[in-house]
């Protein structure tokens, strides 16, 4: 899923786009929109099927995750004999669930990304790690404005820079999620970003 369309680019470029460079700017967009998510080690893109990760829990009570948007369809379930099964499912008396971006998570209309046990642990003292599995539809529910103008302002800058792939001085790029982009721009792009990078990636799938 990319978080702006060929037609909002357009319209970013005045329209002077023609049909036959269309193909190329969708590129830049999907490339736009990996490196966001590789920047903010999450991605905004909504699944609208639920699909199973595991995991290795943080501690005991709590397991970082990645994002789900929804708790249709959820399903937590855990591998309580260390057999490699995760066959215990936990009913919804049994965690609580925190949403990205804490005191933020309003205003960001955040899915939720952290599983706190309530009732029972978290399986960590057997000798297999990932002893977590979360059953949910993943990601965002619409990205958020800052991500869809983080996408619009690196997709501008790498086809602009379209024409000069190989006459770009070194001095005047950065490194953002593999791409180089102006250092002008990685300023722009972090500081919109800076709320949505993720910290608590250790023990995820």
């Amino acid at each position: 899923m990319a978080y702006v369309t060929v037609e909002d680019m357009v319209l970013r470029l005045n329209g002077r786009i023609e049909a036959s460079a269309r193909p190329l700017l969708s590129v830049a967009i999907d490339e736009a929109c990996a490196a966001i998510d590789l920047h903010c080690r999450q991605s905004f893109a909504k699944a609208d099927t639920a699909t199973a990760r595991v995991y290795v829990p943080f501690a005991a009570t709590v397991a970082y995750v990645d994002p789900f948007w929804t708790t249709s369809d959820l399903v937590i379930a855990t591998d309580d004999n260390d057999d490699g099964t995760c066959e215990t499912t936990w009913t919804s008396a049994s965690y609580a669930l925190d949403q990205f971006g804490g005191e933020l998570a309003p205003m960001l209309a955040a899915p939720y990304d952290t599983i706190r046990a309530l009732d029972r642990l978290f399986p960590t003292a057997g000798r297999r790690r990932r002893t977590l599995q979360v059953t949910a539809k993943w990601g965002w529910s619409a990205p958020p404005s800052n991500v869809v103008a983080a996408t619009k302002i690196v997709a501008h800058d790498l086809w602009k820079r379209k024409d000069v792939a190989f006459g770009i001085s070194t001095s005047g790029v950065a490194e953002f999620g593999g791409l180089r982009i102006g250092r002008d721009v990685l300023g722009q792009v972090e500081s919109l970003l800076a709320d949505l990078v993720r910290y608590d990636r250790a023990g995820i799938a």
